[in-house]
């Protein structure tokens, strides 16, 4: 009986050890911080297809990598092109955002909403372009 009472207690102490590495592990999280989050691509011009891209620079504060994973965009418009490597804590990265005034038609100020999922307990963040369209 003292023999079961033993292990017990030794599997009770290594679950309870498992736990507290377990617990510190999924305390990490990355923290992305834009430099902006607003970008202005200036005047566009519908009849020449005219394209613009701007780049939107992040630093991952977190303690843990950063994976952009997908994005949306409020606009079919506007393309995204994600980093392809995780960005590690202190690290910085680089979101590249293109316009294409080809796939807009209303003259005037415009904007696009581009929603970027990444690997953190609050799964997305927002950035935003803005420009004008002219003939």
């Amino acid at each position: 009986m003292n023999r079961f009472y033993r292990h017990i207690s030794f599997a009770l102490l290594l679950c309870v050890s498992t736990m507290g590495v377990l617990a510190q592990e999924m305390g990490k999280q990355p923290k992305i911080k834009f430099e902006k989050i607003l970008e202005d691509v200036g005047t566009l011009s519908v009849g020449k297809g005219e394209k613009r891209t701007v780049t939107f620079v992040y630093a991952n504060e977190g303690d843990a990598p950063l994976v952009l994973e997908r994005a949306e965009t409020s606009c079919g418009c506007t393309t995204v092109q994600l980093p392809k490597k995780a960005v590690k804590p202190g690290k910085k990265g680089k979101v590249k955002v293109t316009v294409d005034a080809t796939y807009l038609d209303d003259r005037g100020v415009f904007g696009t909403l581009i929603t970027l999922y990444y690997n953190s307990t609050l799964r997305y963040t927002r950035i935003r372009i803005k420009g004008v369209l002219e003939n």
